[in-house]
């Protein structure tokens, strides 16, 4: 018996086409007719803002929104990750700034003692 990897591969064919030309059964072709109609009951999805900025961004391209150069390249998305990041960036500064604080003030009180053991 031959290995499977000697023997010569099958050409790949597309698998919808494939599926399309296999005969259906009658349950199969009921089943497909209720998903479809479930689907069609389903409430349609909100437009997101990545939706909603495409779409602005298409009517852009086509030259039919005027809009600032300013905002051209601002995402909405991006503008919330930017805001966190500068938040944590803020709160970062500070508390290096205590610590730098903190340590000057230990030498001044180390520098105070030893002018005061002196004297």
């Amino acid at each position: 018996m031959a290995e499977p990897r000697d023997q010569p591969r099958k050409p790949r064919r597309d698998v919808e086409r494939y599926l399309s030309e296999l005969p259906k059964s009658a349950k199969q072709l009921q089943l497909e007719a209720h998903l479809k109609s479930e689907n069609e009951a389903l409430p349609g999805r909100e437009p997101t803002a990545k939706k909603e900025w495409v779409a602005e961004q298409a009517k852009i391209a086509a030259g039919e929104g005027q809009v600032r150069w300013s905002e051209m390249n601002d995402f909405p998305h991006g503008r919330q990750d930017i805001e966190d990041h500068t938040k944590h960036q803020h709160a970062q500064d500070l508390r290096r700034q205590r610590r730098q604080f903190e340590k000057e003030m230990k030498e001044l009180k180390g520098q105070e003692e030893r002018q005061d053991d002196e004297a």
